[in-house]
């Protein structure tokens, strides 16, 4: 049985997109910006960071904070977060890089993933389920 109590983790945050923040992709399209934009999106590999946003590199130091304070904890834990930074920890416990697992793995709404710790106490993706 879950208990009522709840904490608030500041790395499982959404991911802050800066300069593309609140715009759809048509409007960044259409923007200033849409070199940025265009640049971004096709940058599975050379991992360029959204202008005036989070790195990379920012996203992977709050993926290890989270698999850390999960490697410390004795108890099961219901973890809440957006689809972009959900994609970057699945990937994670996959051995991926957060610039490939963003936009290589596809999650869907209230996806529920299961994470355990291996025997060197690693996350690791133990099975996606699926409501719906």
């Amino acid at each position: 049985m879950l208990s009522k109590q709840y904490d608030l983790w500041s790395e499982i945050r959404e991911t802050d997109f800066g300069a593309f923040e609140g715009m759809t992709k048509r409007e960044l399209e259409g923007s200033d910006l849409s070199g940025a934009y265009s640049e971004w999106m096709l940058s599975k590999s050379t991992c360029y960071d959204v202008p005036h946003g989070e790195s990379w590199n920012d996203i992977q130091s709050r993926v290890e904070l989270t698999f850390s304070r999960l490697a410390s904890l004795s108890e099961s834990v219901i973890l809440v977060s957006h689809g972009y930074f959900i994609r970057c920890l699945v990937g994670a416990s996959l051995g991926l890089p957060p610039e490939v697992a963003a936009r290589s793995i596809q999650t869907e709404n209230y996806c529920v993933y299961r994470m355990c710790l291996d025997q060197d106490d690693r996350v690791k993706l133990a099975s996606p389920l699926f409501f719906g």
